[in-house]
């Protein structure tokens, strides 16, 4: 029962925020960058898996799936909320995307088969979820991931997912940031191995620095998301494989 009041607080919110969410995230300069910088590392990620049918669980308004689509034979995008689902078929029209199928459904009880996809890939929604929750999720993506299948998933840092709910806390804003170590998934789904990490989203100036210098915050971002900095980072994105 808590886990479905927790579904349709989800759903309402992102009912109402579907068409600006782009807007708010991703319009600014730092936004931008962030976007654009985080579907590079996914994209290379999925490119070393040579996934040939790629599910992305919370697809959103599709910013990621769209560049999915470029590296691979098939993507589903699936989400919870519909009109999430609308903006996600909007972007694919407007981008003439055609190897593309979505779906409306929950993460927790995915309605595909045993062995279903060569990789599975989630951004921006792990850190929305409760442990029981997480975990669900987790063991239903390995449920339909094909024997040493990849995982790409984004998180939350320590230095977001702790700083930000204590800078929230002070200003008194009871919006939730849960903090999760990519270590976790070795736990929750012990039969796979993270294979990469990879940190996005640094804080205080590449998101500045490219509006003036755009090639040099790419070098500093490709410098820093795979050396031991990437912590610092807002967001981490791991890369994990199921065991074959």
């Amino acid at each position: 029962m808590k886990c479905l009041d927790s579904d349709n607080k989800r759903k309402d919110f992102y009912t109402k925020e579907s068409e600006l969410y782009d807007i708010r995230r991703f319009s600014g300069r730092g936004g931008a960058f962030y976007q654009e910088q985080s579907n590079r590392i996914i994209s290379t990620m999925l490119k070393y898996g040579k996934a040939d049918r790629v599910i992305e669980i919370a697809v959103g308004t599709g910013r990621v799936m769209t560049e999915l689509a470029k590296h691979t034979r098939w993507v589903v995008g699936l989400d919870l909320t519909e009109n999430m689902l609308k903006q996600s078929k909007d972007k694919t029209n407007r981008k003439k995307v055609g190897n593309i199928s979505l779906s409306q459904a929950n993460a927790k009880f995915l309605p595909y088969k045993d062995n279903s996809f060569d990789a599975a890939v989630s951004i921006r929604f792990f850190h929305l979820l409760s442990p029981e929750e997480r975990q669900k999720c987790f063991e239903e993506i390995y449920r339909v991931l094909k024997p040493g299948g990849i995982l790409i998933v984004e998180f939350n840092s320590w230095l977001y997912g702790l700083l930000i709910p204590l800078f929230r806390c002070l200003f008194k804003d009871d919006k939730r940031i849960r903090y999760f170590s990519p270590n976790q998934i070795e736990y929750i789904v012990p039969k796979g191995h993270v294979i990469k990490l990879s940190g996005v989203g640094f804080p205080f100036f590449l998101g500045t620095l490219s509006g003036f210098n755009k090639p040099m915050a790419v070098w500093f971002q490709k410098i820093l998301e795979n050396s031991f900095l990437k912590y610092l980072a807002s967001q981490i994105i791991v890369k994990w494989q199921k065991k074959r």
